[in-house]
């Protein structure tokens, strides 16, 4: 990418400046969300005088930069202008920013680099929240209004942009629920999704492709996965089940977005297989297959990412309680599987995982002596390195996030066996983990639960 917005070519032959000046204006419009009009009415000898006069910002070209390559790297042919592609290097907008999670959703956001969000249930299956600012001290904790959770439930949350949060979960007659809050306005405002209920035991998961659309999934009570999308073009939520898509006993959800054109799920069938669907922007319907040959145990949670758009990476537990990994890259055909040593999970530990950047993958798991353990894999060395983070345990039942605020720190949370929620914080300027328990977010003992009876 040449910087053809500080600058001007002088003439209007040029393919590379003329590509940069028309991506920009649609980054303007479908990524910081102004009006055309306004866009082409705004005077200025370069795209960056327009954009400061529009943002009342300087150094436009730096941010559209680093988010076009976040999304599409050097050395990884993006496929942008192939013959009949969707999309194409001028439609790619809006982009997520890779930085803040990719988009999918979590028990944890992180709004901005300085800036978190966590969700649990209480033990009275009340919905609850905390936030940190680094502008603040400490944790700050209060009851969502007006929402009650079926014991057990799942909670995800996704932050579509810095001002605006999408909770997600599951109340007691099985409905699946949704609660937005935007920094405009007052409170949370919450509703049913509709569709079919949730089974029992079901997962929940969500993914933001872009910063106008909201893709959730579940297990209904039919046994078949279901999908429900909401667009701010559109009214309303529009629920569907996946065909062919039928989930085992106590299957897990994950989903991924190598692009804003393509979402890749994943679950346990009721043999005990790895399937995939795949949905293309360009094709009706979803795609199923199955995850190479390697079983999950029953309950087995998955976890996946896109750390660049041709590669997605998936993690699961075998039969054996140890990791599985599977790698598919557009350039190798198939899907490639293989065990990670050395991380033996206890029966219901959570996976979660981040991409601190596209070339570095962090993955936490519990081990069967209750400690919350990870193991990072860099493109630079062999193989997987794990290992125990001293001075944690968790209790029976407990969830685990992972966020990424910036690509040099990371924030983990689990229940703790004294039933708050702790938190550990690792930054690559300092050693070793920190781990502590946040004030004010008591989650009961929730071994009960559906998931495990």
């Amino acid at each position: 990418m040449e910087d053809w917005i500080t600058k001007v070519d002088g003439n209007d032959t040029r393919a590379k400046s003329i590509g940069c000046g028309v991506a920009f204006i649609h980054y303007l419009h479908y990524q910081l969300g102004f009006p055309f009009s306004q866009i082409v009415g705004t005077s200025g000898d370069t795209l960056e005088d327009v954009c400061q006069a529009l943002t009342g910002t300087s150094g436009a070209f730096q941010p559209f930069a680093d988010l076009v390559r976040a999304t599409y790297p050097a050395g990884h042919p993006s496929g942008l202008n192939a013959s009949s592609k969707f999309p194409d290097s001028d439609v790619l907008f809006p982009l997520f920013d890779r930085g803040l999670g990719q988009g999918v959703g979590r028990g944890v956001c992180a709004r901005t680099p300085d800036h978190l969000d966590l969700f649990w249930v209480s033990g009275l299956s009340l919905l609850q929240t905390a936030w940190w600012d680094a502008s603040q001290a400490g944790w700050n904790s209060y009851t969502i209004a007006g929402t009650r959770a079926r014991r057990g439930s799942p909670v995800t949350a996704v932050a579509r942009h810095s001002g605006h949060l999408d909770l997600f979960w599951i109340d007691p007659g099985n409905n699946v629920f949704t609660a937005w809050w935007d920094a405009g306005q007052q409170g949370w405002h919450s509703y049913p999704i509709g569709g079919i209920g949730a089974r029992g035991d079901s997962s929940l998961t969500v993914i933001a492709r872009s910063p106008d659309h909201l893709d959730l999934f579940w297990i209904g009570s039919d046994n078949n996965v279901w999908t429900a999308w909401w667009d701010n073009a559109a009214v309303g939520w529009n629920p569907y089940p996946i065909a062919g898509a039928a989930a085992g006993g106590a299957s897990q959800l994950a989903v991924a977005a190598r692009n804003p054109y393509y979402l890749d799920l994943f679950w346990v069938d009721p043999s005990g297989a790895v399937e995939t669907a795949g949905w293309d922007a360009t094709r009706t319907g979803w795609t199923i297959q199955t995850v190479g040959d390697q079983q999950a145990r029953t309950g087995s949670f998955l976890t996946a990412l896109a750390r660049y758009p041709d590669h997605l990476d998936l993690f699961w537990e075998g039969t054996d309680n140890a990791i599985k990994t599977a790698w598919w890259d557009a350039a190798q055909p198939g899907w490639h599987p293989y065990g990670i040593d050395n991380t033996g999970t206890r029966g219901d530990s959570p996976l979660s995982v981040v991409a601190r950047n596209r070339d570095h993958i962090d993955l936490f798991w519990i081990a069967p002596d209750n400690s919350v353990q990870t193991a990072w894999w860099d493109a630079s060395a062999v193989g997987w390195n794990p290992y125990a983070i001293t001075g944690t345990s968790a209790q029976n039942g407990s969830a685990l996030e992972v966020v990424a605020r910036n690509p040099n720190h990371l924030d983990l949370f689990w229940y703790g066996s004294d039933e708050q929620v702790h938190t550990a914080w690792w930054d690559e300027s300092q050693v070793g983990w920190n781990p502590y328990a946040i004030e004010g977010t008591q989650v009961g003992d929730i071994r009960f639960g559906p998931f495990h009876p």
